[in-house]
């Protein structure tokens, strides 16, 4: 299904492909203590990611996907985390939702946190009218098999058109992502100029900029992946865990 979404969205943009390029920041970290969807880190955040949030015309979107077990089945006896069972309606970017996000759920038993969206326009705007979205950010949890010592378990990948910013701002951005790969503890990290999807010919297409961190990183080796390499990313930093 994801592969024929893909598809369409490559037969409906392949013409609007030509300079419709993003900078764009994929971050990798590690923590210790408490993940940059806690409350307490991610309000240390939400400054440096304002200038990118600046560059959007008008208010980006926020979308969190987050679940706690569902059971089904003949006594329940079957248990599924439902990305549905946990619901925050419509949320604009605002200090009020992005703390409405990190912390209306996080105290219900195995809750678990799997990635935070911001975008603009919607996902469901740019389908409909055949458009890319201008920024997108994604929050994501990389250790949802909780490993007990992971060498990667959080990421923000930052994605925005190269049209929006001029070099003056995109030298203030660029700070800004250097003190928040800091926040995060990052162990990996890079930038890229990318379509928002790559079409790999016959009306195929891969790696959509919705896909986040899905494809880019080796966790083990902590490198980027070939594709991705392939692609022309550039590694910014590579530290220890």
């Amino acid at each position: 299904m994801l592969t024929d979404f893909l598809n369409n969205l490559s037969d409906k943009f392949r013409k609007k492909e030509i300079g419709e390029l993003y900078y764009g920041y994929y971050l990798f970290g590690i923590y210790k203590d408490k993940p940059i969807w806690d409350w307490i880190e991610w309000k240390e955040c939400i400054n440096l990611l304002q200038p990118i949030i600046d560059l959007s015309p008008e208010t980006p979107s926020i979308n969190s996907t987050q679940a706690i077990p569902v059971t089904y089945g003949k006594n329940n006896q079957n248990i599924s985390y439902n990305k549905g069972s946990l619901r925050f309606g419509k949320m604009a970017f605002s200090e009020k939702n992005n703390e409405k996000w990190t912390t209306k759920y996080a105290n219900e038993p195995n809750w678990t946190f799997f990635d935070t969206e911001i975008v603009y326009p919607t996902f469901s705007f740019c389908e409909k009218h055949s458009v890319h979205p201008d920024i997108f950010i994604k929050i994501t949890n990389e250790n949802l098999t909780v490993k007990t010592q992971p060498k990667i378990n959080q990421s923000i990948i930052i994605l925005f058109k190269q049209k929006l910013v001029e070099s003056k701002r995109l030298n203030l951005i660029e700070k800004n992502i250097e003190e928040l790969s800091d926040k995060i503890n990052v162990v990996l990290s890079g930038k890229i100029i990318r379509p928002a999807i790559y079409p790999i010919g016959s009306g195929l297409a891969t790696d959509y900029i919705r896909d986040g961190s899905l494809g880019v990183v080796n966790h083990d080796t902590l490198e980027f992946s070939k594709t991705f390499a392939d692609y022309g990313m550039q590694t910014i930093k590579k530290g220890c865990w």
